[in-house]
């Protein structure tokens, strides 16, 4: 009887401090306080009418997010912020970017300068993440929340968009048109693509811009289209030989059908000029990879109509153009 006195006593002088000790731990643990921020969620939370994911943040405080809309929009991004605060910034805050139109039709990264001293690796970070377009308007794109990760801030310019990490890519100005199967070379810091396929329809376009190391593409409008391709091309390959660049085979949609006609063209301050047929490939072939060296273009494997080979051809090329 003495020992259940006893025991009441005890709960009714240190019942009232267990309880509130267990309630003040049930909080902590709702809070996160016991999880280590490899345990706490990495989300991209966007707002109606914007995609949001792929998010990582490095220890410089940058964050890259691939961010798209559902719709088009008039209206360029000019700047972009992300703070961890829900009050919308003024304009001066944010950080300019290249200009990028929004559009429904594809997605791209976007470089966030984040203002926070949470940049510990294994450190996490909740914020907001802002827009800023042509008009001087402001739009919230969404929360985030997001682990920081390694990465250098000699591999970040704010500026364009990019990856954050040294070994990332790092994303630049937008192709002028959606493409794909396309075939592209590079001569004297202009890199030139040809041909391609956009929503299936193939095309014959030819567009060509300056790139420097470290900016990526040009600036201003930097892609330019110059002389059109002689046939509606897509899975052609294309190699750059002795001021000349030359494309050999792929798919032609004038005659729907894979191709063995090799065209080639001069260089120029415009682009490219007139394409002239040579010497046709041994067999019609697409999606093969052609590559040159000491005057000698070499193609290797592709799909020849029938199917996929492992054959190799190569040629001599001219130094006024041609294939020998």
């Amino acid at each position: 009887m003495r020992k259940m006195q006893s025991a009441m006593e005890y709960l009714m002088t240190y019942g009232w401090s267990i309880l509130l000790i267990a309630i003040v731990l049930v909080a902590m643990f709702e809070l996160g306080m016991f999880r280590s921020s490899s345990s706490f969620p990495s989300t991209c939370m966007a707002q109606v009418g914007f995609l949001c994911s792929s998010q990582l943040l490095n220890q410089t405080g940058y964050l890259s997010v691939q961010f798209g809309t559902l719709q088009g929009s008039s209206q360029q991004i000019v700047g972009d912020l992300c703070i961890n605060s829900s009050i919308q910034p003024t304009a001066s805050m944010f950080s300019g970017i290249l200009p990028i139109t929004p559009s429904s039709e594809y997605t791209t990264r976007l470089t966030f300068r984040c203002f926070t001293n949470i940049v510990s690796i294994g450190s996490h970070f909740s914020g907001y993440l802002w827009l800023e377009y042509t008009d001087g308007s402001i739009s919230e794109l969404g929360t985030i929340s997001v682990p920081v990760t390694a990465g250098s801030s000699s591999s970040i310019d704010n500026g364009n968009n990019n990856l954050l990490q040294g070994s990332d890519w790092i994303s630049t100005y937008t192709y002028p048109i959606i493409i794909d199967f396309q075939s592209c070379a590079t001569s004297s810091n202009y890199l030139y693509c040809i041909g391609g396929s956009t929503y299936s329809v193939v095309t014959n376009s030819v567009y060509y811009a300056s790139i420097d190391g470290s900016s990526g593409i040009g600036t201003g409008t930097p892609w330019t289209s110059t002389t059109p391709y002689p046939a509606n091309v897509e899975d052609n390959s294309c190699v750059a030989s002795n001021d000349y660049v030359y494309c050999v085979g792929g798919y032609d949609a004038s005659i729907s059908t894979t191709t063995n006609s090799v065209y080639y063209a001069p260089f120029s301050s415009s682009g490219v000029g007139a394409w002239q047929a040579t010497n046709s490939y041994p067999t019609e072939i697409k999606a093969e990879n052609c590559a040159t060296s000491s005057n000698y273009l070499y193609c290797i494997g592709g799909y020849n109509g029938i199917g996929y080979t492992n054959t190799i051809y190569y040629a001599p090329v001219s130094s006024s153009g041609g294939i020998i």
